[in-house]
């Protein structure tokens, strides 16, 4: 196999990432052989463990079947019993002044036919410092304020019309459902003002849906991210 590192640090956005990856040949050689997903944990738990990663731990899981029998695995890091917030995506061409530009850290493992053909790690982050182990966070009522005044704010039929997904002859007639049925507590990585290499792990509170335009179509969303100390409203695409 190989083993390819990026250590990209450009002015408009940085790229840090390791991984492992099979080589074509080593696949063939692969014989095809039952493996469950059962087994694959194991064969990947075991990798988790002598790598050192303890504080990761499983929190997807993508089946395929076909020629090669598929697993892939990807991993929440947690902070002490808190996981880490998983599933943004982040402006790296962003022209803010103090936008991070740089991937949230997420790490994937996949196992084919009973052997690792891929290990990827992106945006690592080391623990320098424990700021505060005992921080005062809102009560999820206080959240909840903060997210229904948020959301009458930010969206109505106008945002929808700004990023196109309704055109100007169907705005007034245009019915717009936004369903929340996921909201996660946890810890995600902001930037520190003015520093490039320092981040800052926060809690916070998420709340996800599904938005449906009648007659166009569907959509899931990231709709809120609330910092669980002050309420304030974190940007995820900018990562502050």
């Amino acid at each position: 196999g190989e083993i390819l590192a990026t250590n990209r640090n450009e002015s408009d956005y940085s790229m840090h990432a390791i991984s492992y990856v099979a080589i074509e040949e080593e696949k063939v050689n692969i014989a095809k052989a039952d493996c469950s997903e059962k087994d694959a944990m194991t064969l990947v738990e075991d990798v988790i463990d002598k790598l050192g990663l303890k504080d990761w731990k499983i929190c997807n899981v993508v089946n395929e079947t076909g020629d090669a029998c598929c697993h892939t695995f990807s991993f929440t890091r947690y902070y002490g019993d808190i996981p880490t917030i998983t599933g943004m995506e982040i402006d790296l061409q962003s022209d803010d002044l103090y936008a991070s530009n740089l991937y949230y850290e997420e790490l994937g493992i996949t196992v084919e036919n009973g052997k690792i053909t891929r290990v990827g790690w992106y945006s690592p982050m080391d623990v320098i410092e424990e700021e505060n182990t005992n921080v005062k966070t809102l009560s999820f009522d206080e959240v909840y304020e903060c997210f229904k005044s948020q959301m009458q704010s930010q969206y109505s039929k106008r945002t929808y019309l700004e990023n196109g997904w309704l055109l100007d002859e169907n705005y007034e007639e245009a019915e717009i459902a936004i369903l929340v049925n996921k909201i996660e507590e946890g810890m995600f990585r902001v930037k520190i003002k003015d520093s490039t290499e320092e981040y800052r792990m926060i809690p916070v509170w998420v709340f996800r849906g599904i938005t449906t335009v009648k007659g166009i179509g569907s959509m899931e969303e990231n709709y809120v991210v609330i910092n669980a100390i002050d309420g304030s409203i974190i940007n995820p695409t900018l990562g502050y």
